[in-house]
């Protein structure tokens, strides 16, 4: 299995067109960036980005050099990588997201580099001002038509639902992108976002109640925010064309803010402590990545608006979220592999954790 994760790695559409690179502007909008760096060919670019970093800070007292250096870095020096705006964002992203701080940085002020990310996200949005048709590089073909093969639709007729619902052409690809391009026309969708925004600037400890203000109690609503929209990162706006989308401002303003509550949310979490961002009657959460409960939460909440019984919402809702948790662990132990880490880092660590948290998620919309 790790052999043929690993061979369709090398041969999606991203990872097999590599070539050398020269440095070019890095105020490119993220379509015209040539040097893209993505989900599946971050382990090529990543240890000549490392390496430069390490000899552009030598002659330091430490490899810190506080966050300026890091930032000084990929705003300043000259690169054999495009550093365009996408590119600084996914890097500190990414260097995280696989636990590869410790080897680009001591004494790591981990709030300020998730701030740090969400400045450069913030600014590579205000290149999309114009919605520029997305980067065809990132529409993983090879990963697709296997998955074709292995996630067909299941014979029962609850988890054929789900799979509807989902619509998953990928493990790198966004899902639920049909149901979202319905609803993305609510007015109270926005309205709600950016409340919510609000309520983060300005709260401090659980933040969930004080979300469901901002959708006037409305828990589906608000499922459908945290668990469809934000839950996805970047992902949708990077799949969604919304300029070809009725009322395409609006959807556009909603896959924006959303993306950017995400982030927010996790530097909340950073500050508050992880069970700050969950409802406060669901313990035993650790995980500072809220979209594992949160799209679980949705999909329970909306098996239960169409009428199933709680005992199969139970059993089902989690059920392809498990399946996707344990083949990005198999993906991860594969990217540890490339990154030259141990195999438990990055999404192999919390596999276990995660998989009780989806429970937890569906659980908690029966009881509640």
């Amino acid at each position: 299995m790790k052999i043929l994760f690993f061979s369709l790695l090398l041969t999606s559409s991203t990872f097999a067109t590599l070539r050398p690179h020269v440095k070019r502007t890095p105020h490119r909008p993220f379509n015209l960036c040539k040097d893209l760096i993505t989900a599946v060919n971050y382990p090529y670019y990543i240890h000549t980005i490392q390496s430069e970093y390490l000899v552009y800070i030598e002659g330091t007292s430490t490899k810190e050099v506080s966050i300026n250096k890091w930032n000084d870095f990929l705003e300043h020096h000259s690169t054999n990588t495009e550093l365009c705006m996408w590119n600084k964002f996914i890097l500190t992203d990414f260097i995280f997201y696989h636990q590869q701080e410790e080897s680009f940085f001591d004494n790591i002020n981990r709030i300020a580099f998730l701030e740090l990310r969400n400045k450069y996200y913030t600014d590579w949005l205000e290149t999309l001002r114009d919605r520029d048709p997305v980067e065809t590089k990132q529409r993983f073909q090879t990963l697709q038509s296997f998955t074709k093969l292995i996630h067909f639709k299941p014979g029962d007729q609850l988890k054929a639902e789900i799979h509807r619902l989902l619509g998953g052409r990928s493990i790198f690809n966004s899902i639920f992108t049909e149901y979202v391009e319905a609803f993305l026309f609510k007015d109270e969708i926005l309205s709600s976002l950016n409340c919510m925004q609000d309520k983060l600037n300005m709260s401090q400890g659980y933040i969930f109640d004080k979300f469901l203000e901002c959708t006037r109690n409305d828990k589906h609503l608000l499922l459908e925010i945290l668990g469809v929209l934000s839950s996805q990162r970047m992902y949708l706006l990077r799949d969604i064309q919304t300029k070809n989308l009725d009322r395409s401002e609006l959807a556009y303003e909603i896959l924006k803010s959303s993306s950017l509550l995400y982030f927010e949310l996790e530097v909340y979490a950073e500050k508050n402590g992880t069970q700050s961002i969950y409802p406060k009657n669901v313990e035993g959460i650790k995980s500072k990545k809220p979209y594992h409960f949160y799209s679980v939460a949705f999909i329970a909440s909306y098996l239960q608006k169409m009428g199933y019984e709680n005992s199969e919402i139970i059993e089902n809702s989690h059920f392809y979220a498990a399946k996707y948790k344990n083949y990005i662990t198999k993906i991860g132990i594969i990217y540890n592999f490339l990154l030259l880490q141990s195999y438990d880092k990055g999404t192999v660590a919390d596999e276990e954790q995660i998989l009780r948290e989806q429970q937890f998620a569906s659980q908690w919309v029966i009881n509640n």
